[in-house]
């Protein structure tokens, strides 16, 4: 567990550089193309990214999280109100964890659906895709 901690430490205290580069070959590595950054700083990043599966493609708007605070349903709200026309799915990638209410707000009827990504799922992501040696 502690060998968990010290990692999710190490993501939180990259340069601002190096967590774009993580974020970007992170979501890389998870198969996903066209990833462009659209806005930055020391707490979070978000962007655009597309997924081919099979004969569809998903257009995500992503949010990553440098935070370990426990991310509430107004961070939901707020991505799905930049989701702009051809945003069909959004996606949330933390460093800590989600509210019970932001949870249950993953799927709101007649608005795009978001992936909930939290510390543990990020670290169980980082051993499949294997870019520890990043951190």
């Amino acid at each position: 567990m502690l060998e968990q901690a010290e990692k999710i430490i190490s993501i939180c205290r990259l340069t601002q550089n190096k967590k774009e580069d993580f974020f970007c070959l992170f979501l890389a590595k998870l198969g996903f193309t066209n990833i462009k950054l659209l806005a930055a700083n020391d707490k979070e990043i978000n962007a655009t990214a597309t997924i081919e599966l099979g004969i569809l493609s998903h257009h995500f708007l992503i949010k990553f999280v440098f935070d370990t605070n426990l991310i509430d349903k107004n961070t939901l709200m707020k991505l799905r109100n930049s989701a702009e026309g051809h945003i069909n799915k959004g996606m949330i990638i933390t460093v800590g964890y989600f509210s019970r209410e932001a949870k249950k707000h993953r799927w709101k009827r007649g608005n795009i659906t978001i992936d909930l990504v939290d510390a543990d799922a990020l670290l169980q992501k980082l051993k499949i895709v294997n870019i520890e040696y990043v951190l």
